[in-house]
């Protein structure tokens, strides 16, 4: 990953001029950019805290504050993933999971600061401590567009200013270039939102009269919107909105609903543009997966009025795209019990899908290119980042049929030695010439995860 606090530092040695950092001063970088904080970073027994409204939102949360009688809370939301911390406790729960802190989230100036690093890595994100200039660098997962978070909450109150009601809202907003397909997609999801806080609000006389008929002081309602971003690459965007309603019943609701569209085609994809097979043949294989989903996580034999509750249903299922293929889903109740939470089935065979996703999370990228060595032209790495280790080959091709020289087939294997969006760029050049000026190029964006997998987002040639 080319990074821009590596260039920074590179360009103040250059100068001659050291940068000057206050003793105490912590610096939290995102993606090469400074974040701003109205209440410092603190550095507490080697470890980062910062405010935790601006550190959750950066990454694309929800973020509330709660207390009741047993202590003050903290909670973050993002598409299925729930955080919470207990202010001045050692422990974090991530999707019911205890995780030990070794700094307890803790008040400072009237502000929340959560231990930066157990959080950000707690959702996905890369963390690298600068230790010589304090600085603390966070590198989000970005896939082939970029993509912002915007957010925004409502409280519904009572006349007498009782909160009834709290709406928590995050929806993406993709750079468009002025994209008139891309523009829509995010009225779309704006729209989304706006519809989100009107379901909220007609629960307004449900939670006054929850309010009135309780005699100990009661928590408002509580909606939540987000979303994850299942597959950003190869012109493919799939996108889930999570929602997510305390209303108090015996246990909170939960909703999924999923958009799929082809960039490069301009549409939204249905399930027969993803899988193979007629309507007929596509429902027969989401009655089968299902029925081996009930087998593998069901206790006891499936029984004839399940089987025909998935037959009758299949038609209903919804899906999305991942960097690895499909994943079909029901939503909760909808085909099992509330307990058994939301029915999943993944395809990843290539034969059942018409959306090529081969090259997610691969153990090596091997790239081959045609050329002719004997023009005095090869296939080169042009530019490449560090993350990456690239091993080289040609092969002769036995049959090529080149008045100028046998051709050749040149190969370049490609593996991920660090977690983060890397890119590499190949040119049929001459030894010694400006690969950029006008040779034939090709560049690869790639990500790369924590376990060294890659996962191609595009391929511009």
């Amino acid at each position: 990953m080319k990074r821009r606090m590596a260039a920074f530092i590179a360009l103040t040695m250059l100068l001659g001029t050291t940068p000057v950092y206050a003793e105490d001063t912590v610096t939290v970088n995102t993606d090469g950019a400074t974040m701003e904080f109205d209440v410092e970073p603190v550095l507490e027994n080697g470890r980062v805290l910062v405010p935790m409204r601006a550190i959750f939102e950066e990454l694309g949360c929800v973020v509330a504050y709660s207390r009741t009688d047993d202590g003050a809370y903290v909670t973050a939301a993002r598409g299925q993933d729930r955080m919470m911390l207990e202010i001045g406790s050692d422990t974090m729960y991530l999707n019911g999971s205890e995780i030990k802190l070794d700094v307890p989230a803790k008040i400072v100036d009237g502000r929340t600061l959560v231990p930066l690093r157990a959080v950000s890595e707690g959702l996905g994100t890369k963390v690298v401590w600068l230790g010589d200039i304090k600085t603390v660098c966070l590198y989000k997962k970005h896939g082939q567009h970029n993509i912002s978070t915007r957010t925004s909450e409502k409280s519904i109150k009572s006349e007498d200013g009782t909160v009834l009601i709290n709406v928590l809202c995050a929806y993406p907003v993709i750079e468009s270039g002025g994209d008139e397909y891309i523009e829509s997609i995010n009225k779309l999801y704006e729209g989304s939102a706006d519809e989100f806080i009107k379901i909220a609000e007609s629960y307004t006389e449900a939670a006054r009269e929850i309010l009135e008929a309780r005699s100990e002081r009661t928590a408002p309602l509580e909606f939540e919107l987000t979303y994850e971003v299942n597959t950003d690459r190869k012109d493919i965007l799939s996108v889930t909105e999570h929602r997510y309603l305390d209303t108090q019943g015996a246990h909170p609701n939960t909703e999924r609903e999923s958009h799929t569209f082809d960039l490069a085609a301009k549409k939204e994809l249905n399930i027969g543009d993803v899988l193979n097979g007629s309507s007929e043949e596509i429902k027969s294989l989401v009655c089968d997966r299902f029925e081996k989903w009930f087998a593998e996580n069901w206790e006891g034999e499936l029984t004839e009025e399940q089987i025909r509750t998935i037959k009758d249903e299949s038609d209903n299922v919804k899906f999305c795209l991942t960097d690895t293929g499909a994943l079909l889903y029901f939503d909760v109740y909808q085909i099992a019990p509330y307990a058994m939470g939301y029915p999943e089935a993944e395809i990843n065979d290539a034969a059942l899908l018409k959306t090529d996703m081969s090259d997610g999370s691969l153990d090596e990228l091997n790239i081959e290119l045609k050329g002719s060595p004997s023009t005095g032209y090869k296939w080169r790495v042009a530019d490449a980042d560090a993350s990456l280790e690239i091993e080289e080959s040609y092969k002769e091709d036995e049959n090529a049929d080149d008045p100028n020289g046998k051709e050749g087939t040149f190969g370049f294997k490609i593996k991920g030695t660090e977690e983060g969006n890397c890119s590499v760029t190949l040119a049929y050049t001459k030894e010694g010439e400006n690969p950029y000026n006008g040779a034939e190029t090709c560049t690869y964006k790639l990500y790369v995860s924590k376990d060294g997998r890659i996962t191609v987002l595009s391929a511009e040639k």
